[in-house]
């Protein structure tokens, strides 16, 4: 069965699995570093994040968005790429079978056809 469209709970798992781990040492350092500028030069440069839309969606949100996408699209065509291998080994996959069994008559058949004339089994 093919699968089509976004699958939002695929996203979900990923989002908390391999990229809350590669996302969260990034997101600790940024909150570390604002909290040693907040001490160190007594200025709150989370404001920017909280009162500026644009620059918290480009600098947070964005940034975000595109690890995911980029990481859904990795495992779901790792998926893929599986189920593709698994549909051609014998018993997966009824066409393929099929088409394998046809091959092998018709093998067997050339077979008896060369052997005909020189008075002995197929070769």
């Amino acid at each position: 069965m093919e699968k089509r469209g976004v699958h939002y709970f695929n996203m979900l798992k990923i989002a908390y699995s391999r990229a809350g781990w590669v996302l969260s040492l990034p997101n600790t350092a940024g909150i570390l570093f604002l909290i040693w500028t907040n001490a160190h030069f007594q200025e709150n440069y989370a404001r920017h994040f909280l009162y500026n839309f644009w620059f918290f969606m480009i600098c947070i949100v964005l940034p975000f968005g595109a690890y995911m996408v980029f990481e859904y699209r990795r495992v779901w065509s790792a998926e893929i790429e599986i189920f593709n291998q698994r549909s051609w080994e014998v018993g997966h996959n009824p066409v393929r079978d099929l088409l394998v069994q046809n091959a092998r008559d018709i093998g067997e058949l050339k077979a008896m056809v060369k052997g005909l004339g020189t008075g002995r089994k197929g070769a």
